[in-house]
């Protein structure tokens, strides 16, 4: 049998000579220049060099891509100094050089067979597969470079911690570009009870960032490594492993993409675009917030560098353990519990901390099946000190049960960009003290009740009530957090409430020790009175604030509770607004939108801004400047307008955001001259950014978040060109499972309305394609879709003639004559195909902005697009008449579009 084995051998030796192959087999060799080729044609293995370096590396590349290719190195740590260097196989791979010298070789394997008989396959996932050579199912895998990655995380590899032995797969950086040996960064999950994903760093002792536990949704302290419409992400816990992995949600489009570990210490995801030959940055995991880094502030400390100075600040109910070293910016002791000294009459209870990202601790545990009420009991009941509890899976009602025991440290408010706070229970000293031994609790039984009222601060809230040998007591302050208010003077079963704040109101009676009989009847005849007379102050003053036209709001009250929870923005007073604008200066006016103006902002520290103001005769505008707020805050994507803050006091209602230097598309597109400055590079990046924020909005944000106001003026230009998606006002959020939405109100800007929107109210992302298909013809002629005229086609609009050129084929005629002739024509024709696709009549023949992305990436198929509806011609038989006239039966106000004619141009 074994002269059979050999002359099978040579026989494939020979094939290989003559065509490329994805196998050799033992006792075969591989030298610099020949090279294993996945049955695909994907990735390729062999010997190749590095940027400018002079060594060789044997390693994994793509086959087919010209750039940045590598995606695996065996001898990243020992380059080879020439061409000469030689694979063998002999139960293991061995790396030779010209002097026979062992450079490398995959770790010894003890179940390899006596015969030492190993095939060495390359797969078109990228992974090199040493097994059996009589193992033709591929199961027994004895070593694989998928089990020891370098800098590149490929779809189906695993990131893994064997609890039991110790054993880790993770991804090390490269020291740089040209030099794959292992730099200072390392990816990996740690912690063998509740693992987490970490950066650390090689010299230091400290990690570097955290990105936390996975909650069911991604990782609590970064999302973008989690699930979307391009990723799948898994994360696998398991006595005997745990691991992470990703795979693409559609792997049948021939897609290519990876994950980097960058020296930055970053992760970025690229995707591979055949049509421009370069790789695109799909996500980035870093940012440049401070707070990133591991546990800047000390145990019971959040980080926030935009609300605090020196971005630390103790939780509420938490106070600095050494205030000295605190006031010196010296974080690292944390903070411990205001009301220390009551802890010590276990008089405790948890606080519920919203949005936040959990924190570390390595005294921890976990359980899968537990609800959180029985988390919470289990906390109560731990025999060691449980500091905190929390849903393991935030999905759906949640589930789960985490538990921390010891001081929580790296915690902090979740940013808006990540959408990945969730809520945690803190052990909290309870603020209530015990009852002076001396004091007597009333045993007349009164009732005192107020009804949940909302009038923000000005509010009474019960503060304390007792009755000492002197007298009875009753005081009131005005900051009211419970629903209701209820305080019971009966037997054992008295409650006592009070809060640890100043008294504005109070009421004492005194106690008269020659009349304790009639002490009940004189505090309840005392007590009643007063009780009714503030119910009807209350009452008639909730009843005058709410009588007004006109809201006066303050910054805390412009949101309910469970809106606050999740919205996390600084909140601006209207002084810093006044002077950042130099009280709003007509020279610091930018525009004038729909509800308002906006101004451009220079704050103390230097930073400019953009402030929109709500408009004060507006009737309608505060619902969409909530709305904004609300839907923003939860967004964060290189291609929407990024929101920093809000002011809202009085009748002053607003947004600051960032300051965009380019101002809006419209003011370049539209205009003569500024339209010169506008070549096509540019305008093609803008529509593929659009594009890209679109997505975002439609598939990879927490929530589905459908614009309906997107049209050039709300397209913002950085200082770069870059585009920004912005005003939110309109925007309507939905759950994954929900598609579509249907309204009475007609909102949005004629021209860019979809047509089942304009007719039925019927709106769903299809109605963003839709304004995005208009948004990119008119990126391409120069010319809005509103007011287009053409002196030979009085009735077309210009999706119109955009379609009649594309049937005449003579589709370059609709590009902007600013632009001189200067353009990519496959660029330009692609871009109009494109924008035809998205204006369909019908929502189901549009494409999905998937679909629309992959297409102007030149990955997907382009579908022939059909007439669009808004179009009409004297000669176009198809067309039953000859004018187009949309009379919708829906109300509409003065801040909405009146849709009484949309018709053909």
């Amino acid at each position: 049998m074994t002269w059979i084995y050999y002359l099978f051998i040579l026989i494939t030796t020979s094939v290989a000579s003559a065509s490329a192959t994805d196998t050799i087999f033992s006792n075969q060799t591989l030298k610099d220049g020949e090279f294993l080729v996945s049955a695909g044609g994907v990735f390729e293995f062999g010997f190749f060099g590095l940027g400018k370096s002079s060594f060789r590396y044997l390693g994994i590349r793509y086959k087919n891509i010209p750039i940045d290719n590598v995606v695996w190195v065996a001898n990243r740590d020992a380059p080879l100094a020439d061409h000469k260097g030689m694979l063998k196989l002999n139960g293991t791979l061995q790396l030779l050089n010209v002097s026979n010298i062992l450079i490398w070789s995959s770790e010894p394997v003890a179940n390899t067979s006596a015969s030492n008989l190993v095939a060495l396959q390359l797969l078109d996932s990228g992974n090199l597969v040493l097994k059996d050579d009589d193992d033709r199912s591929g199961k027994s895998v004895i070593w694989q470079s998928f089990d020891h990655p370098g800098n590149t995380w490929l779809p189906g590899m695993k990131l893994s911690y064997e609890p039991l032995t110790g054993r880790d797969i993770n991804l090390t950086s490269w020291k740089s570009s040209d030099d794959p040996s292992p730099g200072p960064y390392t990816l990996s999950i740690l912690g063998a009870e509740n693992p987490q994903l970490f950066f650390t760093e090689e010299y230091s002792a400290d990690n570097v960032q955290r990105i936390g536990y996975w909650n069911g949704m991604g990782f609590n302290g970064m999302t973008s490594l989690k699930p979307s419409s391009f990723n799948k992400f898994d994360f696998v816990p398991g006595w005997e492993e745990y691991y992470a992995r990703y795979t693409l949600v559609n792997d049948s489009g021939g897609v290519l993409t990876r994950m980097l570990l960058k020296e930055d210490a970053s992760v970025q995801q690229f995707v591979w675009m055949n049509r421009t030959q370069s790789w695109d940055l799909y996500m980035r995991t870093t940012s440049e917030d401070p707070c990133d880094a591991y546990d800047s502030c000390g145990p019971y400390a959040g980080c926030n560098f935009t609300k605090f100075e020196d971005g630390c600040q103790c939780l509420q109910g938490f106070e600095p353990k050494l205030q000295e070293e605190w006031s010196a910016s010296d974080h690292s002791s944390g903070c411990k519990p205001e009301n220390v000294t009551t802890s010590e009459n276990g008089h405790y209870y948890f606080k519920k901390f919203s949005n936040m990202k959990l924190p570390s601790s390595w005294d921890s545990k976990s359980n899968l099946t537990m609800s959180l009420e029985e988390c919470k009991n289990a906390c109560n009941n731990a025999t060691s000190n449980c500091t905190a509890y929390a849903n393991m899976d935030i999905r759906g009602a949640g589930s789960g049960c985490r538990m921390w025991f010891g001081g929580l440290v790296d915690i902090r408010v979740a940013l808006p960009r990540d959408n990945s706070g969730q809520d945690i229970y803190i052990r909290m000293p309870n603020p209530n003290p015990n009852p002076n031994p001396n004091t007597y609790i009333i045993r007349k039984c009164l009732s005192v009740s107020f009804a949940p009222i909302s009038c923000y601060r000005t509010c009474l809230s019960y503060s304390f009530t007792h009755m000492t040998t002197t007298n009875a007591q009753i005081y009131f302050n005005s900051d009211i957090k419970p629903p209701r208010i209820k305080m019971h003077f009966h037997n054992s079963r008295t409650q006592l409430y009070q809060q640890n704040r100043g008294h504005p109101l109070g009421v004492e009676v005194p106690a008269d020790e020659k009349k304790k009989k009639k002490k009940k009847l004189s505090l309840t005849v005392v007590l009643l009175p007063v009780s009714l007379a503030l119910l009807l102050g209350v009452a008639l003053g909730l009843y005058a604030w709410r009588s007004k036209k006109k809201s006066h709001l303050t910054g805390e009250a412009f949101l309910n509770e469970d809106q606050k929870q999740d919205v996390e923005l600084p909140l601006f007073s209207l002084s810093e607004i006044v002077k950042a604008t130099d009280n709003f200066s007509t020279n610091n006016k930018l525009g004038q939108g729909g509800f308002g103006a906006v101004y451009k902002g220079v704050l103390d520290d230097g930073g400019e801004i953009a402030v929109k103001r709500l408009s004060k005769t507006s009737s309608q505008g505060l619902v969409e400047f909530q709305n904004e707020v609300i839907c923003i805050a939860k967004l964060q994507h290189r291609n929407l307008v990024k929101l920093l803050g809000y002011c809202v006091q009085g009748d002053e209602k607003m947004l600051v955001y960032e300051y965009m230097p380019n101002k809006s598309l419209d003011s370049f597109l539209f205009d003569k001259d500024s339209s010169l400055l506008l070549d096509w590079p540019q305008r093609y990046h803008i529509i593929n950014g659009i594009a890209r924020g679109l997505l975002y909005l439609h598939q990879d944000s927490r929530l589905r978040i459908i614009h309906r106001d997107l049209k050039a003026s709300n397209i913002l230009l950085d200082s770069n060109m870059n585009p920004k998606i912005s005003d939110f006002g309109l925007a309507r959020m939905f759950e994954e499972y929900e598609t579509e939405g249907n309204t009475n109100k007609v909102v949005g800007t004629l021209g860019y309305i979809s047509p089942e929107y304009a007719t039925g109210g019927v709106f769903s992302v299809k109605s963003d394609v839709f304004s995005f298909g208009v948004l990119v013809l008119e990126i391409v002629s120069g010319k809005k879709n509103r007011g287009f005229f053409h002196q030979d086609h009085h009735h077309d609009t210009l999706l119109g003639h955009a379609w009649r050129l594309y049937k005449e084929d003579k589709l370059l005629e609709l590009v902007d004559a600013a632009l001189e002739d200067l353009w990519n024509v496959s660029e330009v024709l692609l871009s109009i195909h494109v924008g035809l696709s998205c204006v369909q009549q019908h929502p189901e023949e549009r494409p999905s902005m998937w679909s629309v992305v992959h297409m102007l990436g030149g990955e997907g198929a382009l579908p022939p697009p059909k007439q669009p509806r808004y179009f009409s011609d004297e000669t176009e038989s198809e067309v039953e008449s000859t004018s187009l006239i949309i009379i919708p039966k829906l109300p509409v106000s003065i801040n909405d579009v009146t849709i009484t004619e949309l018709g053909a141009r």
